[in-house]
């Protein structure tokens, strides 16, 4: 498969950019915390346990309603 094809399957062209720079720009301090706390993690655990994170911080912000 074409990179160019397969990337534009993966990333609709309602996509700009700046949309892509803002989503990393606010997604990369999160994963740089998980980096920063469990340096060891790979990629892959490194963003399931933002997942993890994430879920539970959400389930906190809910309870404190």
């Amino acid at each position: 498969m074409d990179t160019r094809e397969h990337r534009d399957s993966i990333m609709p062209e309602t996509i700009t950019e700046e949309e892509l720079k803002d989503a990393i720009e606010m997604w990369a301090p999160k994963f740089n915390l998980i980096r920063d706390l469990w340096p060891g993690a790979s990629i892959e655990e490194s963003l399931k346990l933002m997942s993890v994170i994430e879920d539970r911080a959400g389930e906190i912000k809910e309870e404190k309603k």
